[in-house]
Formats: structure tokens, C-alpha cells, sequence
């Protein structure tokens, strides 16, 4: 078909959320990063900024294609296994087979601990001879939201990004490979993976598209390995300057600092490894997701979970999900993390509580974060 020349199909699909049985979920421990990730079907999904209980991302995921016999999408067309970096650090490696047996795709997931940024080391590598093309694939919901977003693609001093903002908060993508081709539309009618699912060619190349349930693609240079970064600020200036910083960072010192911080938190628990059948490695990862819960600005304040419960079936006006304060699963985290010797923060907890009690003596069933 002939290429349209703006994106079409405002405002999109009505817009819905990821699953909430995730494989993963991570984020910095420490109080400079202010990013929290989810994985779930071997992509990366919601991902929150700068606060515990603020989404501001369905998924982001790849799209393949020959350009002449196949279309794949990662998250329905391949087999996944996710295994951890490190058994004491909340980072993963995320290896998805394709179903065809055509190609497998290794990613390495973690947030950066000196930034604003999803880190993701990927590596594409074909198991049968092909002429593959390779895409990236962007779903903002910012601020809790699948309509009203814009986004735009951009080039600044060599780095290409997808720029999307809704809002007090934007996020940028980005890699340290160019990306040879943008574009940004309507989910479910002018978006890349329509337009890939077309002829298995990314013919449209729309630069803006505005207030939406919108999705960004870009196709990634396979000249080698790469590095993607989705970084987040409070407009589109401070996520492009997040993403340029973090590009620029070494990445093993980003990944040693990252494991070093979740190491630190585990050294100062009770050691019950011994304990149980398995050396203390579901005890280790129990502590490190309940304290990932945790805001770093409310300290105390304890989401009950990075997820949308049914999310594929949840629209705008249920984007809570369960990522509120319960005060009744407040209270247990806080037994939780007393009986793994983490007494700082049940102390954090009570106070959290405090603040957010009623002139009555009530709470309110579940709440934001700001009470």
C-alpha cells in the first residue's frame, strides 16, 4: 500500500496493561535510581518512575522479520527462559528462542544505580542462514496512562532516539548502535508492528504523533551487540540527558555497582540459608523482591505489587492495579522483613503509617503512595 503521510487512527486501540505474572521484577538498591522494571512473557513490561506506584510502560519488546517469508513478534513467537546474572542481585538474563527455530535473542536486564535508566545488553543471534531485520518496539503508558501520550524520533550528536512524554514525566530510547529506521503511530493502526505486519517492510516513517495510545518503533543496526537504554525525566530534555549519561557510562561498572548494592542489603540480614532445600536461594530472592517494593523517596511505603492483576484486560480507568499501599499487606511485608533481621524498615513502615492514618484511627482500604 502507499505510504500514508501522517500517522492515523487517533487515539489507537483502547489501551490495556501486561499480565501480572511476571518472572521478574528489579530495580537499584539505592536512592539515586528511582526506576523499577517488570518482566513477564520474556519482555521487559511495566516499568515505573520516578515513584513506586507511577507505570509509565506497557512492554517493550522486538519484532522480526526476513522481509520476505516471516513476521515474529518476540513476546507470542518464541520460547523464553529467564535466569539470573547473579543469585544475590535482581538482574537478569532473558534468552528467547524463536518457535521457527530461525533465531534466539539474549538480553541482560538491569536499572543503572548512578541514573534514570532501564539498561538491557542484547544479543541477536541467527540459527538458520536469513536475511533478518531486527526491531524494537515502545508502548509508553506514562503516568499511569495508555491514552494521551505523544512521542517523536530525534537525532541528537550521533544518538538516535524515541522520544515519548505525557504530562510531568517522559522517557527516552535509546542504543549505543544507530538505529537505521524510526517511527511512531496509533497502537493498532498506524504503529510499526501494523505496518511490519503489512509486507514485512518498515514503509511508514511518521517523526510525530500526538495524544494517544501510541507505540514507537525503530530498527536496530545488527552490525554487532548492543546496548539499549529507556531512560526517564521530567520532560523530554532530562530523558534524553539521562539516556546520553548512561550510554556514556562504562557498562560493567553499571552492573558491578548494581550487584554490589543488593549484595550489601543481604549482608545485613539474618544468614537462613541453611535453612530449607535450596541453599537459601528462594529466602535470598523473597528478601531482595519485598524490599524492591519499597518507594525510595516515602520510605516505608511498601506497593503490594509492580503489577496490573488480568493487566491484558485492565484499561485507563483501573491503571492502579495493585500497585498501592494495602495497609493490611503492608503490615505483613513488615513482619516479613523483621524476621529476616531488616529492622530499619518495619521502623519506616510504622512511620508510613502514621502519616497516612486517619483522624479516625482508620486507613483507607488501599491508596497512592501520597496517602
Amino acid at each position: 500500500m502507499k505510504s500514508p503521510q501522517m500517522p492515523f487512527g487517533r487515539p489507537g486501540f483502547k489501551p490495556n496493561w501486561s499480565p501480572a505474572s511476571k518472572q521478574g521484577i528489579g530495580t537499584a538498591y539505592n536512592v539515586i535510581s528511582r526506576v523499577w522494571f517488570t518482566l513477564a512473557g520474556g519482555v521487559v513490561t511495566e516499568v515505573f518512575y520516578p515513584a513506586v506506584d507511577k507505570a509509565n510502560l506497557r512492554d517493550l519488546q522486538f519484532l522480526v522479520t526476513d522481509g520476505k517469508t516471516f513476521f515474529e513478534e518476540e513476546r507470542k513467537d518464541t520460547v523464553s527462559q529467564t535466569e539470573y546474572l547473579d543469585p544475590k542481585a535482581l538482574a537478569y538474563r532473558i534468552t528467547n528462542t524463536s518457535k521457527s527455530g530461525a533465531y534466539k535473542i539474549m538480553k541482560d536486564i538491569f536499572t543503572d544505580p548512578f541514573g534514570q535508566s532501564l539498561v538491557m545488553k542484547v544479543r541477536f543471534k541467527a540459527l538458520k542462514p536469513g536475511d533478518y531485520s531486527l526491531y524494537v518496539l515502545l508502548s509508553p503508558h506514562l503516568n499511569n496512562h495508555g491514552y494521551g501520550n505523544s512521542g517523536r524520533c530525534a537525532s541528537y550528536f550521533g544518538r538516535d532516539y524515541l522520544i515519548s512524554w505525557n504530562g510531568s514525566c517522559a522517557l527516552a530510547l535509546s542504543s549505543d548502535l544507530h538505529f537505521r529506521e524510526m517511527s511512531c503511530g496509533y497502537s493498532g493502526f498506524s504503529d510499526g508492528w501494523q505496518d511490519l505486519k503489512d509486507n514485512l517492510r518498515m514503509d511508514w516513517h511518521f517523526d510525530k504523533v500526538e495524544e494517544g495510545n501510541i507505540a514507537l518503533t525503530a530498527e536496530v543496526d545488527l552490525t554487532g551487540d548492543f546496548t539499549l537504554v529507556l531512560s526517564f525525566g521530567r520532560d523530554d530534555v532530562e530523558a534524553v540527558l539521562e539516556a546520553d549519561n548512561t550510554l556514556s557510562r562504562d557498562y560493567g561498572s553499571m552492573l558491578s555497582e548494581y550487584v554490589k548494592g543488593w549484595h550489601d542489603y543481604l549482608s545485613g540480614l539474618e544468614d537462613l540459608s541453611k535453612v530449607g532445600f535450596d541453599g537459601g536461594r528462594l529466602y535470598w530472592k523473597s528478601a531482595m523482591v519485598l524490599k524492591a517494593h519499597e518507594d525510595k523517596n516515602l520510605r516505608g511505603g511498601v506497593i503490594a505489587s509492580l503489577s496490573v492483576p488480568w493487566g491484558e484486560a485492565r484499561s485507563d480507568t483501573e491503571a492502579g492495579g495493585y500497585h498501592f499501599i494495602w495497609p493490611r499487606d503492608l503490615v505483613k511485608a513488615a513482619l516479613g522483613f523483621l524476621a529476616a533481621g531488616d529492622m530499619k524498615t518495619p521502623v519506616n513502615i510504622l512511620k508510613f503509617l502514621k502519616r497516612t492514618q486517619r483522624a479516625d484511627g482508620s486507613w483507607s482500604q488501599n491508596m497512592w503512595l501520597d496517602g
